[in-house]
């Protein structure tokens, strides 16, 4: 079975073979019998629920010995299978564009060969991965969609934790970068610009709610914080166009924008003025499945 996994700091997109899905990438130890998740995992003796919004993100800069982004993967694999049993599943993910060199080669063989035992929803899976392909994030929009970067052509990818900024000419890729201004913190960013009204949140996923509602309850009134929201996402969007701008200074002059992640779309209202993807928070994952059929992994 060939599955393919955009492993995020805040979003685990995945395809399998018939079947596709995303969860929130956090993790949180189950405590008690009533708690539930869409995925409730059960490996290493210890039961994790997938995906709420009370668990943890992983803060790893390092994907090889990053336990949450093995067991989101662990988990996407298994909730993927049709069968109890596969020993040749092959996996294609990817890593931030700049520091693909040097963390590609530990990822790939922290996972291949990796015998794997996990119950997914109270139901054992076990598998084997057999083969492992990492490919660079942002880096494969000529796979995706060759019209978009024909041209000069600077893709930016706003994920949980980073931004990848890549140049691309003639629909090849040439250089990339990459800036911790991803949307966990903009989030943060969010949250922090709340503690005017003496309200303090411990889960920083509380802001995805926020956002959708617009309001906040403090000492039991609520309060509408739609202007506070708009500030910390309008200064986030200028923030990255200035990124662009310091990593390609030349060529960000000239160069055709386009914007793809999930921060992509939550920034959408202030990137009024360039090209955002409508499916911009899976196009890693469908380039990582074009690039697993292609090559016949």
């Amino acid at each position: 079975m060939r599955v393919s996994a955009d492993i995020g700091y805040n979003t685990t997109n995945f395809i399998g073979e018939n079947t596709e899905g995303s969860f929130l990438s956090t993790i949180r130890e189950k405590r008690h019998e009533l708690e539930t998740a869409k995925y409730t995992v059960e490996i290493n003796g210890k039961t994790y629920l997938i995906g709420n919004n009370d668990g943890i993100t992983s803060t790893e800069h390092t994907r090889d010995k990053d336990s949450v982004f093995h067991i989101c993967l662990y988990t996407a694999i298994a909730a993927s299978m049709k069968t109890t049993t596969d020993n040749n599943v092959r996996v294609i993910t990817g890593l931030p564009a700049q520091f693909f060199a040097e963390q590609k080669t530990s990822l790939i063989q922290s996972l291949e060969g990796r015998r794997v035992s996990i119950k997914l929803n109270g139901e054992h899976k076990f598998f084997t991965i057999t083969k492992a392909i990492v490919f660079p994030q942002s880096a494969g929009m000529f796979v995706y969609d060759k019209t978009l970067v024909e041209r000069d052509t600077i893709v930016c990818d706003i994920g949980g934790g980073t931004v990848d900024i890549s140049y691309m000419n003639q629909a090849q890729f040439k250089e990339a970068k990459t800036y911790p201004l991803g949307v966990n913190s903009t989030y943060d960013a969010i949250l922090q610009s709340l503690t005017k009204y003496n309200v303090n949140y411990s889960n920083r996923m509380k802001a995805e709610e926020i956002i959708k509602d617009k309001t906040i309850f403090a000492n039991g009134k609520e309060i509408i914080v739609d202007k506070e929201i708009s500030k910390v996402l309008s200064n986030r969007a200028l923030e990255i166009l200035k990124c662009i701008q310091d990593a390609f200074p030349e060529q960000s002059k000239y160069s055709h924008y386009v914007f793809i992640g999930g921060g992509a779309l939550l920034l959408k209202e202030y990137l009024k003025d360039y090209t955002v993807l409508e499916d911009a928070q899976t196009v890693n994952v469908k380039i990582y499945d074009i690039i697993g059929r292609t090559q016949n992994v």
